[in-house]
């Protein structure tokens, strides 16, 4: 007979260090943790508030999963939506690419990476959502379980989406498109027929328009929101 060991389950401590040559501050371990994801987060945020603390270290957490094309799934425990700020950073989540749905179901605030490893928040010790200790498994029955409540939860819950629009400009979502494509300047001058100029102004708006912090993430921005479904570049268009 074969006797096959469990995947360990790892309980972390309420707070881990940074890397110091990053900084000096504490973040909390579910988000540490989800610092290990490669393709896919699935977050469940169960019915407790968030603190402005830990809204921020949530944003950073999530900033960087998506700028390293981690798809994100979020849902949302309406309870905890009374609070105007937590409404706001819904709406930051959404305009970020985060996929939001909203449900009065959830119970425990957990993350799934990758389908692969949970992690989830030992609430009753803590009263900000996911400031408290956690425990990290990769054992498959867990993490099959989770899964499926997951699924569930995103199967029946309300879609969310960004309060933001996109440009009613023809001309800006032709530049947003080259720009997801890694074009330059020149390139996306030439596609569309005007001048260099006009193309680093128009780059200039949309890049301010969705708060970005490079040309390529504008694009980026812009194809998670959707905008750019159904675009195609015309030739020899006029900005």
């Amino acid at each position: 007979m074969t006797i096959t060991a469990m995947p360990p389950v790892r309980a972390l401590p309420r707070t881990q260090a940074v890397n110091p040559a990053i900084s000096t501050r504490t973040r909390f371990p579910f988000h540490v943790a989800l610092d290990s994801a490669r393709h896919d987060v699935s977050l469940v945020y169960g019915p407790q508030a968030l603190s402005p603390l830990t809204i921020r270290q949530d944003k950073l957490a999530l900033t960087s999963l998506l700028q390293r094309w981690v798809r994100v799934r979020a849902v949302w425990d309406e309870e905890a939506l009374s609070s105007p700020h937590l409404e706001s950073y819904l709406s930051w989540q959404a305009g970020s690419g985060v996929q939001i749905r909203t449900t009065e179901q959830t119970q425990v605030t957990f993350a799934l990476l990758d389908s692969r490893t949970s992690v989830v928040v030992q609430s009753a010790d803590s009263g900000n959502g996911v400031d408290g200790a956690v425990t990290e498994s990769e054992c498959a029955e867990t993490t099959g379980m989770l899964h499926y409540l997951f699924h569930d939860l995103w199967e029946n819950a309300s879609p969310r989406r960004s309060c933001g629009h996109a440009p009613d400009d023809r001309q800006a979502l032709d530049v947003l498109l080259l720009l997801a494509r890694g074009y330059t300047d020149e390139q996306i001058a030439a596609s569309l027929g005007v001048s260099k100029r006009t193309v680093s102004r128009a780059v200039t708006r949309v890049m301010q328009e969705l708060n970005a912090q490079s040309r390529f993430e504008a694009g980026a921005l812009a194809a998670r929101r959707g905008w750019l479904k159904g675009v195609g570049t015309s030739s020899r268009t006029k900005l």
